[in-house]
Formats: structure tokens, sequence, C-alpha cells
């Protein structure tokens, strides 16, 4: 187990010197000490040494640096921008919260305050057909959302507990 994890160690060490340009774990612990500037130098030390640790960060890292190399971020964001959909899209999100704002101050509300409107109410006995039958709906619905609510709970403690 201790070969194992040593020999995973090295492969690891070695794919992260292999991908980036750093020859030594001092030049990572400077890209720390240049990136973090409230570390000192045993804090860049002990991240350094986490960060080699995990393998799975320094994969994440190794594609981020990839990526990085190859974007142009600052073209990219020029290209949307110069794009006319791109401001057509803004301009439509903005006028349509803006218009609905108003139309809901302005227009609804006044409408509600003054008693020209009523507020809305569905009657479902006349859909289903009578209050028994409405209240029958609404205990078989309560008993539906019960019995998924009592398997969720119980499958949440199960897997808490085991």
């Amino acid at each position: 187990f201790v070969f194992l994890s040593f020999s995973l160690l090295l492969f690891l060490l070695f794919l992260f010197f292999y991908e980036f340009k750093y020859n030594s774990k001092e030049d990572i612990v400077q890209k720390f000490l240049r990136d973090n500037k409230n570390f000192d130098r045993e804090r860049a030390e002990a991240e350094v040494d986490k960060l080699l640790m995990d393998a799975e960060l320094v994969n994440a890292y190794i594609k981020f640096e990839k990526t990085k190399d190859t974007r142009d971020l600052r073209g990219e964001a020029e290209q949307t921008l110069s794009d006319p959909q791109t401001w057509l899209t803004y301009v439509a999100w903005i006028v349509g919260g803006a218009g609905f704002s108003y139309v809901r101050k302005f227009v609804i509300e006044p409408k509600y305050a003054s008693g020209e409107w009523e507020p809305l109410h569905i009657n479902l006995d006349a859909i289903f057909g009578g209050t028994a039958a409405t209240e029958e709906a609404a205990a078989q619905a309560a008993a539906a959302v019960n019995a998924d609510v009592a398997a969720v709970a119980a499958a949440t403690f199960y897997l808490g507990h085991h």
C-alpha cells in the first residue's frame, strides 16, 4: 500500500512537472506566493503540498493551464459584445422586465386596490362535482404526497446512518 501510494505520488509529480513550465516544487511555491499576496512562505509550501497530494486537483489544474493558454478571453468577450444579437437579447430582457414592472405597478395593482378587479377564485366543487368529491380528491393527493415524503425521509435517514 505504501509503495503504491508513493508510486502514485511520483507519477502525479511527474505529470505535474511535465505538463507545466515549472521545473521544481520551488517554482510552484513562488507562483503561489505571487498569486496570493497574503500567504507567507510556510503557508504557500503547505498549500503546494496539499495540491500535489490531491490527484483530482492536480488534474483540474493541468486542464485549467492547458485551456488558459489556448483561449483568448478578451477576444471572445469583444466578439460577443460586437454581435447585434447579444445586444438585442439584453434589450429584450431589460424592456421585458421594466415593462412587466410598469404594468404590475401602474395597471394591475391599482385595479385590485380600487375593487375594479377581484382576486381569482377557482371553485373546485364545480370541477369535481361536489364537496365530497373535492374532499376525496384532496385526501388522495395529500396521501400520495405524504407517502412520497415518508419514502424520501426514510431513504435519507438510512443513507445518513449507514
